[in-house]
């Protein structure tokens, strides 16, 4: 997927990993207290009401969604059931991802201009981002994260653009990823190579 500003990028990163939602009461009740602070029980009611049904499927009304968040039912008291655990998990969906899972790893493909050192400077450069660094820009997509794959000493070297660019992002799978030049095993080859004086 091809980027050439902030937003395409975020864009692009989230398009290629797989979204995780939220399933569980426990967690959902955690976003809204998060997301409404002390008007979250008004505010999931509200959303769940075209999801909670009775035993014979009617709609519940809105006092019946209301007693699932009061005092211990929310902690655990009474262990959801099979059909409102089905009811979150469709809740869920409707939220936002809790994380994002990335693919094996991106590969960043970058022509522009950056700012180094107070410079505007052309770089073009083909790197992938793999690992830890493959989660962090997966979930939150920064443009210094792109350039850290290619300046990597020092870390946080370039974090926003200065001109112009272009950046495709693809998806690795674990068969495309290209080990480390710099790998332990090949420092430990090195040490034992020995020298002419």
């Amino acid at each position: 997927m091809q980027a050439s500003d902030i937003d395409e990028m975020i864009e692009a990163a989230r398009a290629l990993s797989t979204p995780i939602y939220m399933e569980t009461q426990a967690e959902i009740v955690e976003y809204y207290q998060i997301e409404y602070g002390l008007d979250w029980r008004g505010a999931i009611v509200e959303d769940m009401l075209d999801i909670a049904t009775d035993k014979q499927g009617n709609p519940m009304s809105h006092s019946n969604v209301a007693r699932r968040f009061q005092g211990g039912r929310v902690y655990g008291a009474n262990r959801p059931t099979a059909k409102s655990r089905a009811e979150y998990r469709e809740l869920g969906q409707r939220l936002p991802p809790k994380y994002y899972l990335p693919p094996a790893g991106f590969q960043i493909d970058f022509d522009g201009y950056v700012l180094i050192s107070e410079d505007c400077e052309p770089r073009s450069f083909s790197e992938q981002i793999v690992g830890d660094a493959a989660y962090n820009f997966a979930n939150a997509p920064t443009f210094m994260d792109a350039m850290n794959a290619y300046f990597k000493t020092p870390s946080d070297l370039v974090n926003e653009p200065c001109g112009p660019w272009t950046m495709d992002i693809t998806a690795l799978g674990e068969d495309d990823i290209i080990e480390d030049a710099s790998s332990e095993s090949d420092l430990e080859e090195e040490e034992d190579i020995e020298w002419d004086e």
